[in-house]
């Protein structure tokens, strides 16, 4: 098929927005695709009432959970600052959440949003310990890669390491960097949700690797987002640990 210099052109622009999109900066969100009548006032009153508990409770928490009313319009809300954000940061990241996923999913029975620095959850259906990969966002560095068999290998190790740690560990998170070359490392962070169990969080956060390594190229870093579970890595030390909640990996898995 033959295209004029003006297709051509339209194609590029398009293919560009496309490529800006993918990679476009959070919030990240899925909406429901059944909505909430605005006029269900008792609807919204539970909503607004969980998200201020929700927003309220990360001054002093960076992960909870709570529920709010009565069936049939009884909703379940979630929310998970990233542990290596401080306090005063995770109550501003949620607190951006509350107003991000009213924005963006407007009237939806269900939705989560993913900022920056933490995610917020809310559905009127109980999913409180329920693994849920099924709404997964993934996001990549794919910058070029000198030795990208060696380079993916050594994160492959790295990751499937950390995911122990933080399955089988303390607190469901951890954090991990790995030299790959003499001048470069790899820094990685896993974390999932408080209420699920060792083995739910450690099946989240390996079908999070599964899907990185499914990519037609190997990213030189990469983020995972589902509703259960984070998952990034990056050839920069995108973290600094608050000096209280540094994770120490377990000896064993020689990260």
């Amino acid at each position: 098929m033959m295209f004029t210099s003006m297709q051509l052109l339209m194609l590029y622009a398009l293919f560009s927005v496309l490529h800006e999109f993918v990679r476009a900066d959070p919030p990240y969100t899925t909406c429901s695709n059944t909505s909430v009548s605005p006029d269900n006032t008792q609807f919204q009153q539970n909503l607004k009432g969980l998200l201020h508990s929700l927003s309220s409770n990360a001054s002093v928490s960076k992960s909870n959970y709570f529920a709010k009313g009565n069936d049939p319009d009884r909703l379940y809300g979630l929310f998970l600052c990233y542990e290596y954000v401080g306090k005063d940061a995770c109550e501003k990241c949620i607190k951006n959440a509350t107003l991000d996923i009213q924005n963006l999913c407007p009237n939806s029975n269900e939705a989560v949003v993913w900022e920056e620095q933490c995610q917020l959850r809310y559905s009127n259906k109980q999913f409180f310990g329920h693994l849920d990969i099924t709404e997964n966002i993934w996001k990549d560095n794919s910058k070029n890669i000198s030795e990208p068999d060696w380079y993916s290998s050594v994160v492959n190790n790295t990751l499937h390491n950390l995911t122990r740690v933080a399955a089988f560990g303390l607190g469901m998170f951890a954090t991990g960097a790995k030299n790959v070359t003499g001048t470069q490392s790899i820094y990685a962070v896993a974390q999932c949700t408080t209420d699920l169990s060792p083995d739910e969080c450690h099946t989240c956060l390996e079908t999070a690797i599964v899907n990185i390594s499914s990519c037609s190229y190997f990213p030189r870093g990469a983020r995972f987002l589902s509703p259960s579970c984070h998952l990034k890595y990056e050839c920069y030390p995108f973290y600094q640990m608050e000096k209280e909640s540094i994770s120490t990996p377990d000896p064993n898995t020689n990260m």
